[in-house]
Formats: C-alpha cells, structure tokens, sequence
C-alpha cells in the first residue's frame, strides 16, 4: 500500500513565480501539506532546498521550462521523493512527469471550486493523475507526449495570442477613438461566452466571415495607422477569407 493511500502526501514545491504560488495556494486550500524552496527564501532562511525539500514525497518543480531538468540533474541524488513532477505544457523529460494546468494561471488567487475545476494535463505511459494528487477533484487526460508540443502551441495561439491581441485592442480604442477601453468588456463577454456555449458550432460575425470585401477595405485602411494591427487582419483576411 503506498503513502498515498494511508496518510495525505507531502508536497516540495520549488519556486516561487506564477505556477508554484497557484500550486501552493491550491494545497493549501485543500488543507494539504508543503513544503517550499526558492532563491529567494534560502537567502530569507538559509535553508538549502535539500534542507527545505528533505520530508517532501513529490517534488513539483514550478521553475522556467528550461531549467527543469538542470535543477533535478543537480538534486536528485541528494533528494528522493517519491515522483518528480513539473508544470510544463511543452516539456517531455524522462526526470519528470508533466502535469499541466489548463488555465490562465495570473496574479490573482482563486477559489477553491476554481481550482478543482481546472483540467490537468498528463502524459500518457506515466503514473496516473489521482496516484500524486488523490484528493484533487480536477478533471484530467493524458496526451501522447509526442503531441505535447502541438498542444502547447494551441495553447499558446488560444489563449496568449488572443491575451496580446485584446490588451492591444483596449489601449488602441482608447488612444485612437478617445473611448474607455471598458466599454468592450461586454463585447468580450459575449464572444467567450459564445465560444463556451457552441465552441466549434459558433458561426463567427463581421465582413471576413460574410465575404464582404468592401468593408474589409474600408477596415484595412483605417488600420494604417496601427500597421501591427493592420497585419494581423490581413493575415486572418488571408487564413480565413472565403
């Protein structure tokens, strides 16, 4: 019988940017234990993350994608939990299991209906989800790691794109049609509630879905004076014109 199933687990949590203060946050919320290491709090402690990390049975590394596996090379002979685990969307490595929240994970905290409701991501061959987070409600799959990076690059198209694009948008209205950038906040309202509701039935609006040049042109030319704007319609025009 393993730990998991005769006394809650013991979460080291290394890092302390976005993914590890959601991670910790949502531990806590479910009354669950851990344990913390980061640049930051050696210097405030003095504790090495051997010393800080020592008692934890699954160590989720919550740093850059790129210093993962660096970090676990450099730890994993003096730690030895019972699974290593990171947050990556795009990363497959054979040190870690991937666990990738699917969510916007930003400056602010959520609740904890929010956190269970959130879908996790793993990698098929791996343990299964409810072996390292066995009180954890969230719905989750696993993917094919040889697909990961495809599904992060949707991700990344989806939600950062479109993230950039509405930021853009809000200053540009504001600067250019001398209008609060709040009044679209009901606009994108009803554009992610349609995704949500019809998700691929949404037929989309305005003059590239109808075909209707005449205002495409019009629109292209009162872009001139946002020339990165004025590319990007251009390139949906191109993509998804009729």
């Amino acid at each position: 019988m393993t730990k998991s199933m005769v006394e809650p687990l013991c979460y080291g949590i290394v890092g302390d940017g976005r993914a590890a203060t959601h991670f910790q946050y949502y531990i806590s919320l479910m009354k669950g234990k851990s344990l913390q290491w980061s640049r930051k709090t050696q210097k405030e402690t003095g504790l090495s993350a051997i010393e800080a990390l020592q008692d934890a049975d699954v160590i989720l590394v919550l740093i850059s994608d790129m210093a993962i596996e660096t970090w676990i090379n450099t730890h994993r002979n003096h730690l030895k939990p019972k699974a290593w685990i990171h947050a990556s969307g795009s990363l497959v490595t054979d040190l870690a299991q991937g666990v990738h929240p699917l969510y916007m994970l930003g400056d602010q905290l959520y609740d904890l209906e929010k956190y269970q409701s959130i879908p996790m991501i793993t990698e098929l061959g791996n343990d299964p989800f409810s072996q390292w987070f066995p009180t954890w409600p969230n719905p989750h799959q696993a993917i094919d790691p040889n697909l990961k990076a495809l599904y992060h690059a949707l991700c990344v198209v989806s939600g950062n794109f479109t993230s950039m694009l509405w930021q853009k948008v809000f200053s540009q209205m504001e600067q250019h049609c001398k209008l609060p950038g709040d009044i679209l906040l009901p606009y994108l309202e009803s554009v992610t509630h349609s995704l949500s509701v019809h998700k691929e039935k949404t037929k989309a609006t305005g003059p590239i879905s109808r075909g209707d040049q005449i205002t495409i042109e019009r629109n292209l030319e009162a872009l001139k004076e946002i020339p990165e704007l004025k590319s990007i319609y251009e390139s949906f025009a191109k993509v998804f014109g009729s």
